[in-house]
């Protein structure tokens, strides 16, 4: 560095500079810090460094031996990242003959016994009347614990903005998800619905009947739906099995075109289905396949004007191997359609299109993860074309096993249950809510059980203390019960001194459906569960493997 090469000759300093270094010898005193100076001719060559001992001990040098009096000792040992700023800052200072410039900067040196160091240096020159520098004189603090500080707080503000981001998130998230939840939950709602209101005005026995049938298929849907929704997180986790059954492809679809009719015919929308598949019986997870194309239905729905247009076409296509096919899925409608832009971002959670068309437009922004995450569990595809006020095409494509149709009937054969081992069988039925016993109450009796009733786990601990051994046959299991839920109740019960009692065969019949309620019920020592809402064949079969003492399945 060329002013590093400077005048060994000392120049003796006007008064002004030996009155501004003990000021500057003061600052120092208060501050604990190490000064420095340098002085400079009148051509504004230094002619002097000095590196105090006080500056020299806290970089970790004893004396001029090992830490010299030139500019070099300190610059050589600047961070390489700091040192440009650092030395162009000191330059441009000594050479501002104006005066106005201060030196002022904060760099890391390599210590000698500390490795990389924080330091604060700031300086000031005294000059001639033509504005040349006189001498420069400086403090030097380190401030390696300050900034170690400065970073801490750095990084906990930054994860404070975070954890507030992420709450911000998650409580939109919340709102959005409720929004979610019923938009997902009214298209078989509104089938259940309207459907029981066109059965009650209908006097005809067999278009009741079709009406009931319809909503039958709605209601189970919709029981199919919300355990949809409970697991979504396993959805996005992966963690959703898929669980295939034989059924008969027409089925699935018309139950679909079922759900949707009356949504349909309140937008007054043409809706036109073609089914074009050779083998109607294909193995397929008819819960999730079903929710795929009502969120996406459901969506042409909601985006297409009145008296626009709705089509599904379904094909069927080869696959690479002879025993299975692929479904090819194309629905259309004549919608408002969606951006290029939009289309990028389509399946990522809680995304929706937000423009003018669609302002008060109340959309999912979940339907579309949901559907791409199912069709990549299926290891199917999807693909989507759509263009702003020209409607929107969604083809998806899934491989499907082939199925024998005499395989349903043989199944439902082998299923078959000899529920007569359920007449005259005296059932306990522990149930709090008057409702949810008059319902098991008819079922049971219709199978000629003879019912009698518990409101709470006291009440049925309580029955069977008193009954003699062997006059109840089983018991049923509300679990959320006031006085005493159905875990404790089955509990006391299985620890009675008679024996003969504790060991009658105890069923939970219950909404708690989570797998870990399943598992709760059994450390309780019961039995088995049965899942409301109640699907009577299940029950039946359920309480007849009980009394038969085989492993009950769970429902």
């Amino acid at each position: 560095m060329e002013h590093s090469k400077y005048i060994n000759k000392k120049e003796s300093l006007p008064e002004p500079a030996d009155r501004e270094r003990m000021a500057m010898d003061l600052i120092h005193a208060s501050l604990d810090s190490g000064p420095w100076s340098m002085e400079f001719n009148e051509e504004g060559e230094m002619i002097s460094c000095i590196w105090t001992d006080t500056f020299r001990h806290m970089l970790g040098y004893k004396s001029t031996k090992d830490f010299p009096d030139v500019l070099e000792s300190w610059s050589d040992l600047l961070h390489e990242e700091d040192k440009p700023h650092v030395m162009h800052e000191y330059w441009d200072t000594v050479k501002d003959y104006t005066g106005v410039k201060t030196y002022d900067v904060e760099y890391r040196l390599l210590t000698r016994n500390n490795g990389w160091r924080w330091f604060h240096a700031a300086g000031r020159l005294s000059r001639r009347e033509d504005g040349s520098p006189i001498a420069f004189y400086g403090l030097f603090i380190d401030i390696d614990e300050k900034k170690k500080m400065e970073a801490q707080l750095q990084r906990q503000t930054a994860e404070l903005q975070e954890a507030l981001a992420a709450a911000q998130y998650a409580n939109q998230a919340k709102t959005t998800f409720l929004n979610n939840i019923s938009h997902d939950i009214r298209t078989p709602l509104n089938a259940i619905i309207g459907f029981t209101n066109l059965a009650l005005e209908s006097r005809d026995s067999d278009t009741q009947r079709e009406y009931l049938n319809n909503i039958s298929v709605s209601s189970r849907h919709l029981l199919s739906l919300i355990n949809g929704i409970l697991e979504l997180s396993k959805i996005e986790n992966g963690k959703v099995e898929l669980t295939e059954e034989l059924v008969n492809v027409h089925e699935i679809y018309r139950n679909l075109e079922t759900m949707l009719r009356i949504d349909l015919e309140e937008r007054h929308l043409s809706f036109t289905m073609d089914l074009n598949i050779r083998h109607t019986h294909l193995y397929m997870d008819t819960t999730h396949y079903s929710q795929i194309f009502l969120n996406i239905i459901s969506n042409s729905i909601k985006y297409t004007p009145m008296d626009g247009m709705i089509a599904v076409s379904c094909r069927e296509c080869p696959a690479d191997t002879p025993d299975s096919c692929v479904l090819e899925t194309v629905i259309q409608d004549n919608g408002i359609g969606m951006s290029s832009e939009f289309l990028t971002r389509a399946y990522e959670t809680f995304s929706r299109e937000r423009t003018s068309t669609v302002s008060g437009v109340q959309g999912t922004g979940l339907g579309l993860a949901i559907v791409k995450n199912l069709v990549d569990l299926m290891q199917g595809t999807i693909s989507m074309e759509s263009q702003p006020d020209h409607g929107t095409k969604v083809t998806i494509r899934t491989p499907h096993r082939l199925g024998d149709p005499s395989e349903i009937s043989i199944r439902k054969k082998s299923d078959e249950t000899d529920y007569s081992i359920l007449s005259d069988k005296r059932i306990l039925l522990a149930e709090d809510l008057d409702v949810n016993a008059i319902i098991a109450t008819k079922l049971l009796s219709d199978r000629g059980c003879l019912v009698e009733r518990a409101k709470d786990g006291i009440e049925c601990v309580d029955m069977m203390q008193k009954a003699d051994a062997g006059y109840y046959d089983l018991i049923l299991m509300d679990i959320q019960m006031p006085n005493m839920n159905g875990y404790s109740a089955a509990q006391s019960i299985r620890a009675l001194e008679d024996r003969k009692k504790a060991a009658i065969p105890i069923l939970a019949m219950t909404a708690n459906a989570f797998p870990e309620d399943f598992d709760k019920t059994i450390r309780s020592g019961m039995n088995g569960h049965i899942a409301k809402p109640l699907e009577k064949e299940k029950m039946f079969r359920t309480i007849a493997e009980a009394l038969l003492e085989k492993p009950p399945q769970d429902m």
